[in-house]
């Protein structure tokens, strides 16, 4: 059971914001492996299907950070309007880096499984800024949603020096689905009950819904778009 969207809607949200703004044509860095190529999948689908266009790519190596011919790739494109990163925290800290320095002006976006922090911390502020990062969870420090208002109020109360972060909003969903499909399984739940539970949706978590059924176990196809600011600091 999926409680996230996929990296294929991240993509998709990705070029539909940077259309939105004006860009058509698009680069993209992607890890060398299964989980890169589907990304520049999604991303070649995502684009035709708006009649925009791929200009140029550049792949790096599964586990390294060795990004350097991929920024050499992009930098020379310079008709590129967005850059689409498919790659870890890592890897995107070093492309980010390396892509500014070299004077890459593209709008760079990547995918929700990069930690801004991290690209901050090894990146720098300066580099990072502008960088915009899908996500697919309510903003944690947002005080719009009864779950993220209930999220901060108990990180405060547990961990009163823990800072908010998207990584442990969603670990506070995963706990919220889970707990509720123990409650509705019944005293003694067992694997059938837990997934007769669990297809038993929606799951409505204080304004977020998550709602699998027996044929369809991705529970969410929530995604916005954050961005890190001049301070390093992640914003809607």
């Amino acid at each position: 059971f999926h409680l996230r969207a996929s990296y294929v809607a991240e993509v998709d949200k990705l070029v539909e914001v940077a259309a939105s703004i004006g860009a058509k044509k698009f680069g993209a860095l992607y890890q060398d492996d299964a989980f890169g190529q589907d990304g520049l999948d999604a991303l070649k689908k995502s684009l035709a299907a708006r009649g925009l266009t791929l200009v140029a790519t550049g792949a790096y190596e599964k586990n390294t950070t060795k990004v350097e011919p991929a920024v050499d790739a992009l930098t020379k494109a310079t008709d590129v309007d967005a850059v689409i990163l498919v790659s870890n925290t890592q890897a995107t800290a070093a492309f980010v880096k390396a892509y500014r320095e070299k004077g890459g002006l593209a709008q760079l976006y990547t995918l929700s499984v990069n930690s801004d922090r991290e690209v901050v911390s090894r990146a720098g502020a300066d580099k990072a800024h502008g960088l915009g990062i899908a996500q697919v969870v309510p903003f944690p420090t947002s005080g719009a949603l009864p779950i993220t208002r209930e999220y901060q109020a108990l990180l405060h109360k547990y961990q009163p020096e823990a800072q908010p972060s998207v990584f442990s909003m969603e670990g506070f969903v995963y706990g919220k689905v889970l707990v509720e499909a123990l409650r509705r399984g019944g005293p003694n739940p067992d694997r059938a009950a837990l997934v007769k539970a669990l297809e038993s949706s929606p799951f409505e978590l204080g304004g977020f819904v998550l709602k699998f059924s027996p044929t369809d176990h991705e529970g969410s196809k929530f995604v916005e778009l954050t961005m890190i600011n001049k301070a390093g600091t992640l914003i809607r």
